[in-house]
């Protein structure tokens, strides 16, 4: 737990490190916005962010809400970190900075609200709400920020964000376009830190949606913690090709959510820990590992999905009638994905979706058959009567930590 937020924290850390740099921040006020939630302030808002991109400083937002009907686009930052990245910032006062959008007839996916021309930039962005207001986003879709390059970064720090949508799941929080680069590396951070936050708190249908060319490392991630998302949401979708796509949830309360690459063979990787969920979907050969963690919808696994220490499998399975004192079995391979490993002897259990008869009973135990490990579960009938359960899900467990 500790290690994980180290990772997460370490991107907030730069960017609170730059904070004595930035002064005096560039107040959008001070370039004719007013905040009071009827004036249009997109020309104030967008002068105010190219002068703090040319200049290196933060873009601040007081209290107020600030009504914008168009993209705000940056220009390339002259504000570096160690590494030379490129860095923005742009902060508000808390759940008092509210951002209204109004109107974007003239903007589709995949362009952007908020578009930054620095490739491979590292955004900041804390301490405000960002909302559609009502406002019903079409199925094309809009997406919120929009950072081009190999391995862009947003990382957002008690930050809301609510979007009516009307189907479909175009709009992302960020989209990434890195274009034919051998290695790009795209990852979104959503921390909330404050005690009793207001904010932290998503509705969006995606949250990472990466548009690149196949081939290469290519590792797209999400990380949140202590975030809720009141949604369902994809996760992670990246429509040309991935090596590996990433999710690390820590003390978070989920919605029905999905980590869907779309590739030949990715690997989805996905770590839950201390938090709710109301539904999990893990596609492609991918690995979940999930501890203290309800989850309180369905659980549908991807190759390998680590539950608590358990590796589960599901199958559909229609089993036969089975007179009283028969048995019925059925083999279900158990895949070695990412260096999990299993063999005979490792504790197993069996469950399925149908209820069983009283003096009915599963076991389980792992087997080798035709040179493939799996589970054997076997359904035993002793209720003195013949049993014929319908088709349902079984679902085996394998202990491997």
């Amino acid at each position: 737990m500790t290690a994980t937020a180290n990772v997460f924290h370490s991107g907030i850390d730069r960017f609170r490190g730059l904070v004595e740099v930035r002064d005096p921040w560039v107040d959008v006020r001070d370039f004719g916005a007013r905040g009071d939630g009827v004036a249009d302030d997109t020309a104030a808002i967008r002068r105010a962010a190219d002068f703090a991109a040319r200049n290196g400083r933060t873009l601040y937002f007081p209290n107020g809400t600030y009504n914008i009907n168009g993209q705000i686009r940056f220009p390339p930052s002259t504000l570096q970190d160690v590494w030379t990245d490129p860095i923005y910032v742009i902060r508000g006062e808390g759940p008092g900075t509210k951002i209204v959008l109004t109107g974007f007839a003239g903007i589709t996916a995949p362009d952007a609200v908020f578009r930054f021309d620095s490739s491979g930039a590292i955004v900041y962005v804390s301490d405000m709400f960002i909302s559609s207001d009502g406002m019903i986003v079409a199925q094309n879709g809009i997406h919120l920020f929009h950072i081009p390059g190999s391995s862009p970064w947003l990382v957002l720090t008690d930050v809301g964000l609510y979007i009516d949508y009307a189907g479909g799941e175009v709009s992302a929080v960020l989209y990434a376009n890195p274009g034919a680069a051998a290695m790009w590396f795209p990852a979104l951070r959503i921390v909330g830190t404050k005690e009793s936050n207001t904010l932290s708190y998503v509705q969006w249908p995606r949250l990472l949606h990466v548009n690149g060319t196949s081939g290469g490392n290519k590792v797209p991630s999400v990380g949140l913690i202590n975030v809720s998302i009141v949604t369902d949401a994809t996760l992670i979708t990246d429509t040309a090709g991935a090596a590996t796509c990433t999710f690390t949830a820590v003390n978070c309360d989920l919605g029905s959510i999905a980590i869907r690459p779309r590739f030949v063979s990715p690997i989805a990787a996905c770590w839950i820990s201390d938090s709710l969920v109301s539904n999990l979907t893990v596609l492609g050969n991918g690995i979940a590992l999930i501890a203290n963690t309800n989850v309180r919808g369905t659980l549908t696994p991807g190759d390998s999905t680590v539950v608590d220490g358990w590796l589960v499998a599901r199958t559909t399975w229609d089993p036969p009638a089975l007179n009283t004192g028969q048995y019925a079995t059925v083999f279900v391979p158990m895949p070695n994905t990412a260096g999990v490993l299993i063999g005979v002897g490792k504790t197993a259990r069996a469950a399925f979706s149908q209820q069983l008869p009283d003096g009915c009973m599963l076991t389980a135990d792992v087997v080798v058959s035709g040179g493939v490990t799996g589970v054997r579960a076997t359904l035993w009938n002793f209720s003195g009567t013949t049993v014929d359960l319908p088709s349902g899900v079984l679902t085996v467990y394998v202990k491997v930590i």
